[in-house]
């Protein structure tokens, strides 16, 4: 059996892009996105879903997942087996999946945005998304803020109690 790829990882444009520090633009779709980097090198054959969701931090049935719900940019190139390859954009792309799901972004929301990012004139809807995401990620840091009060506060107290009743 061949595993070509017909339409190889570093032939498609979302691929191509230059090396940089922090994340990447993706300026070659309808919208414009930042990617993380991963510095990892990538054959020209693409990485199985076991390598990619390795790279990514994922099992193979929560980057399936992913597939499903539509929180990819694209569809991964399969090869005539009708295996999945990944190139470096659907690594970086994933990334930033992972990256905006252990921000707590809901994966509806994480879905609207892949949505939105393949039509283009998108980028208002974007920002929407990105600022109610900002206002609940916001609103957990002021809790969890409130909580560590409460939790040195108790600190404070014992050591009190532990200082007055002359144990080191």
């Amino acid at each position: 059996m061949d595993d070509r790829i017909d339409d190889r990882p570093e032939d498609r444009p979302e691929d191509r892009h230059e090396e940089g520090s922090g994340g990447e633009l993706d300026d070659e779709g309808p919208g414009a996105v930042p990617l993380p980097s991963l510095g990892v090198e990538v054959p020209a054959a693409g990485l199985t879903i076991g390598e990619a969701a390795a790279v990514c931090g994922l099992s193979v049935d929560a980057l399936r997942y992913y597939e499903r719900e539509g929180l990819t940019r694209t569809p991964p190139q399969r090869i005539s087996s009708g295996q999945r390859r990944y190139g470096a954009r659907d690594l970086e792309w994933l990334a930033g999946v992972v990256l905006l799901r252990a921000t707590g972004m809901p994966v509806r929301d994480v879905r609207a945005f892949a949505e939105l990012t393949r039509r283009a004139g998108t980028e208002a809807e974007v920002l929407a998304v990105f600022e109610a995401h900002r206002e609940r990620v916001l609103e957990q840091l002021r809790s969890t803020r409130r909580h560590l009060a409460a939790i040195e506060a108790k600190i404070e107290f014992y050591r009190g109690r532990v200082g007055a009743l002359g144990e080191p």
